[in-house]
């Protein structure tokens, strides 16, 4: 009996030795591991769940976006100004049609809905939708149509400086973007950039 058992002992010692030299060969970084503790695996494979379920929700958001980006049969254009983010949208007004635009952000997410009415109905001539960076400040967002150009404009937070990076904070309200009201004094807008040229504007 006493035999066996101590045959037992050897083994499970000789194993117990094989498994910490194998592991401390992994953390020395000699060579790829044998071996490796269970707990590390699980701890890995955790992280790997939660990015697959990540990317796997953002996949589908993506999917969403390029669908509704196909039936855009209109040009749009983006600027990085100097002072403010752009998006043109190129559109050929009627002169017996009325056109009512709705422009909203919720949390980074810009919709654009264009109608066009005339003695025909109404009809929906844009549908867009665009995910806006971090670094614009979207409280102070707005729009203007003129010369068959529709442009948001939309200033930058901080342009070119180097922040620490905090974790973004969710805005779960509602932003109803503006149209540009112009002053009595006489404003420019860049035409390339969108940037307002004049410091007056309100």
């Amino acid at each position: 009996m006493a035999s066996i058992m101590c045959r037992f002992l050897v083994i499970f010692v000789t194993f117990v030795m094989a498994d910490v030299h194998c592991c401390k060969r992994y953390r020395l970084g000699r060579r790829k591991p044998l071996c490796q503790p269970k707990s590390e695996i699980s701890f890995v494979d955790k992280f790997e769940e939660k990015f697959h379920d990540i990317t796997n929700k953002y996949m589908e958001f993506a999917a969403s976006l390029q669908d509704s980006c196909k039936y855009n049969v209109i040009r749009i254009n983006e600027v990085y100004g100097s002072e403010s983010y752009v998006l043109k949208y190129h559109i050929t007004v009627l002169k017996d049609a009325t056109y009512d635009y709705n422009v909203k952000i919720y949390n980074r997410v810009l919709q654009l809905l264009v109608l066009e009415k005339d003695a025909d109905g109404v009809r929906l001539i844009i549908e867009d939708y665009t995910i806006l960076s971090d670094i614009l400040n979207l409280e102070k967002a707005f729009w203007i149509h003129e010369m068959n150009t529709l442009k948001i404009i939309i200033p930058y937070i901080e342009f070119g400086q180097e922040k620490v990076k905090k974790c973004e904070t969710v805005n779960r309200n509602v932003i109803k973007v503006p149209m540009l009201q112009y002053p009595e004094i006489d404003v420019r807008i860049d035409n390339e950039s969108g940037d307002i040229l004049d410091d007056e504007i309100i």
